[in-house]
């Protein structure tokens, strides 16, 4: 999954926690500085229903990119 980040203070901290919470398991985060500076991760997590994850985190406001529907 992109997570688009933006600048919020912990916003990192919280995703994941996010993701935790929903009960997936997370294998690798990379960060990066999208365009126009906001602060993105790649995260990937051990499931074949990323679904829960994703209505998590944008139930908390974070946008994201299902990369693997591509």
């Amino acid at each position: 999954l992109d997570v688009v980040l933006d600048n919020r203070p912990h916003a990192l901290a919280e995703a994941v926690q996010t993701v935790e919470a929903s009960g997936a398991d997370i294998s690798s985060i990379v960060t990066f500085t999208g365009e126009g500076g906001s602060k993105e991760m790649i995260l990937r997590v051990r499931t074949i229903n990323p679904a829960p994850v994703v209505r998590a985190l944008e139930d908390r406001g974070y946008s994201t990119r299902q990369t693997w529907r591509s």
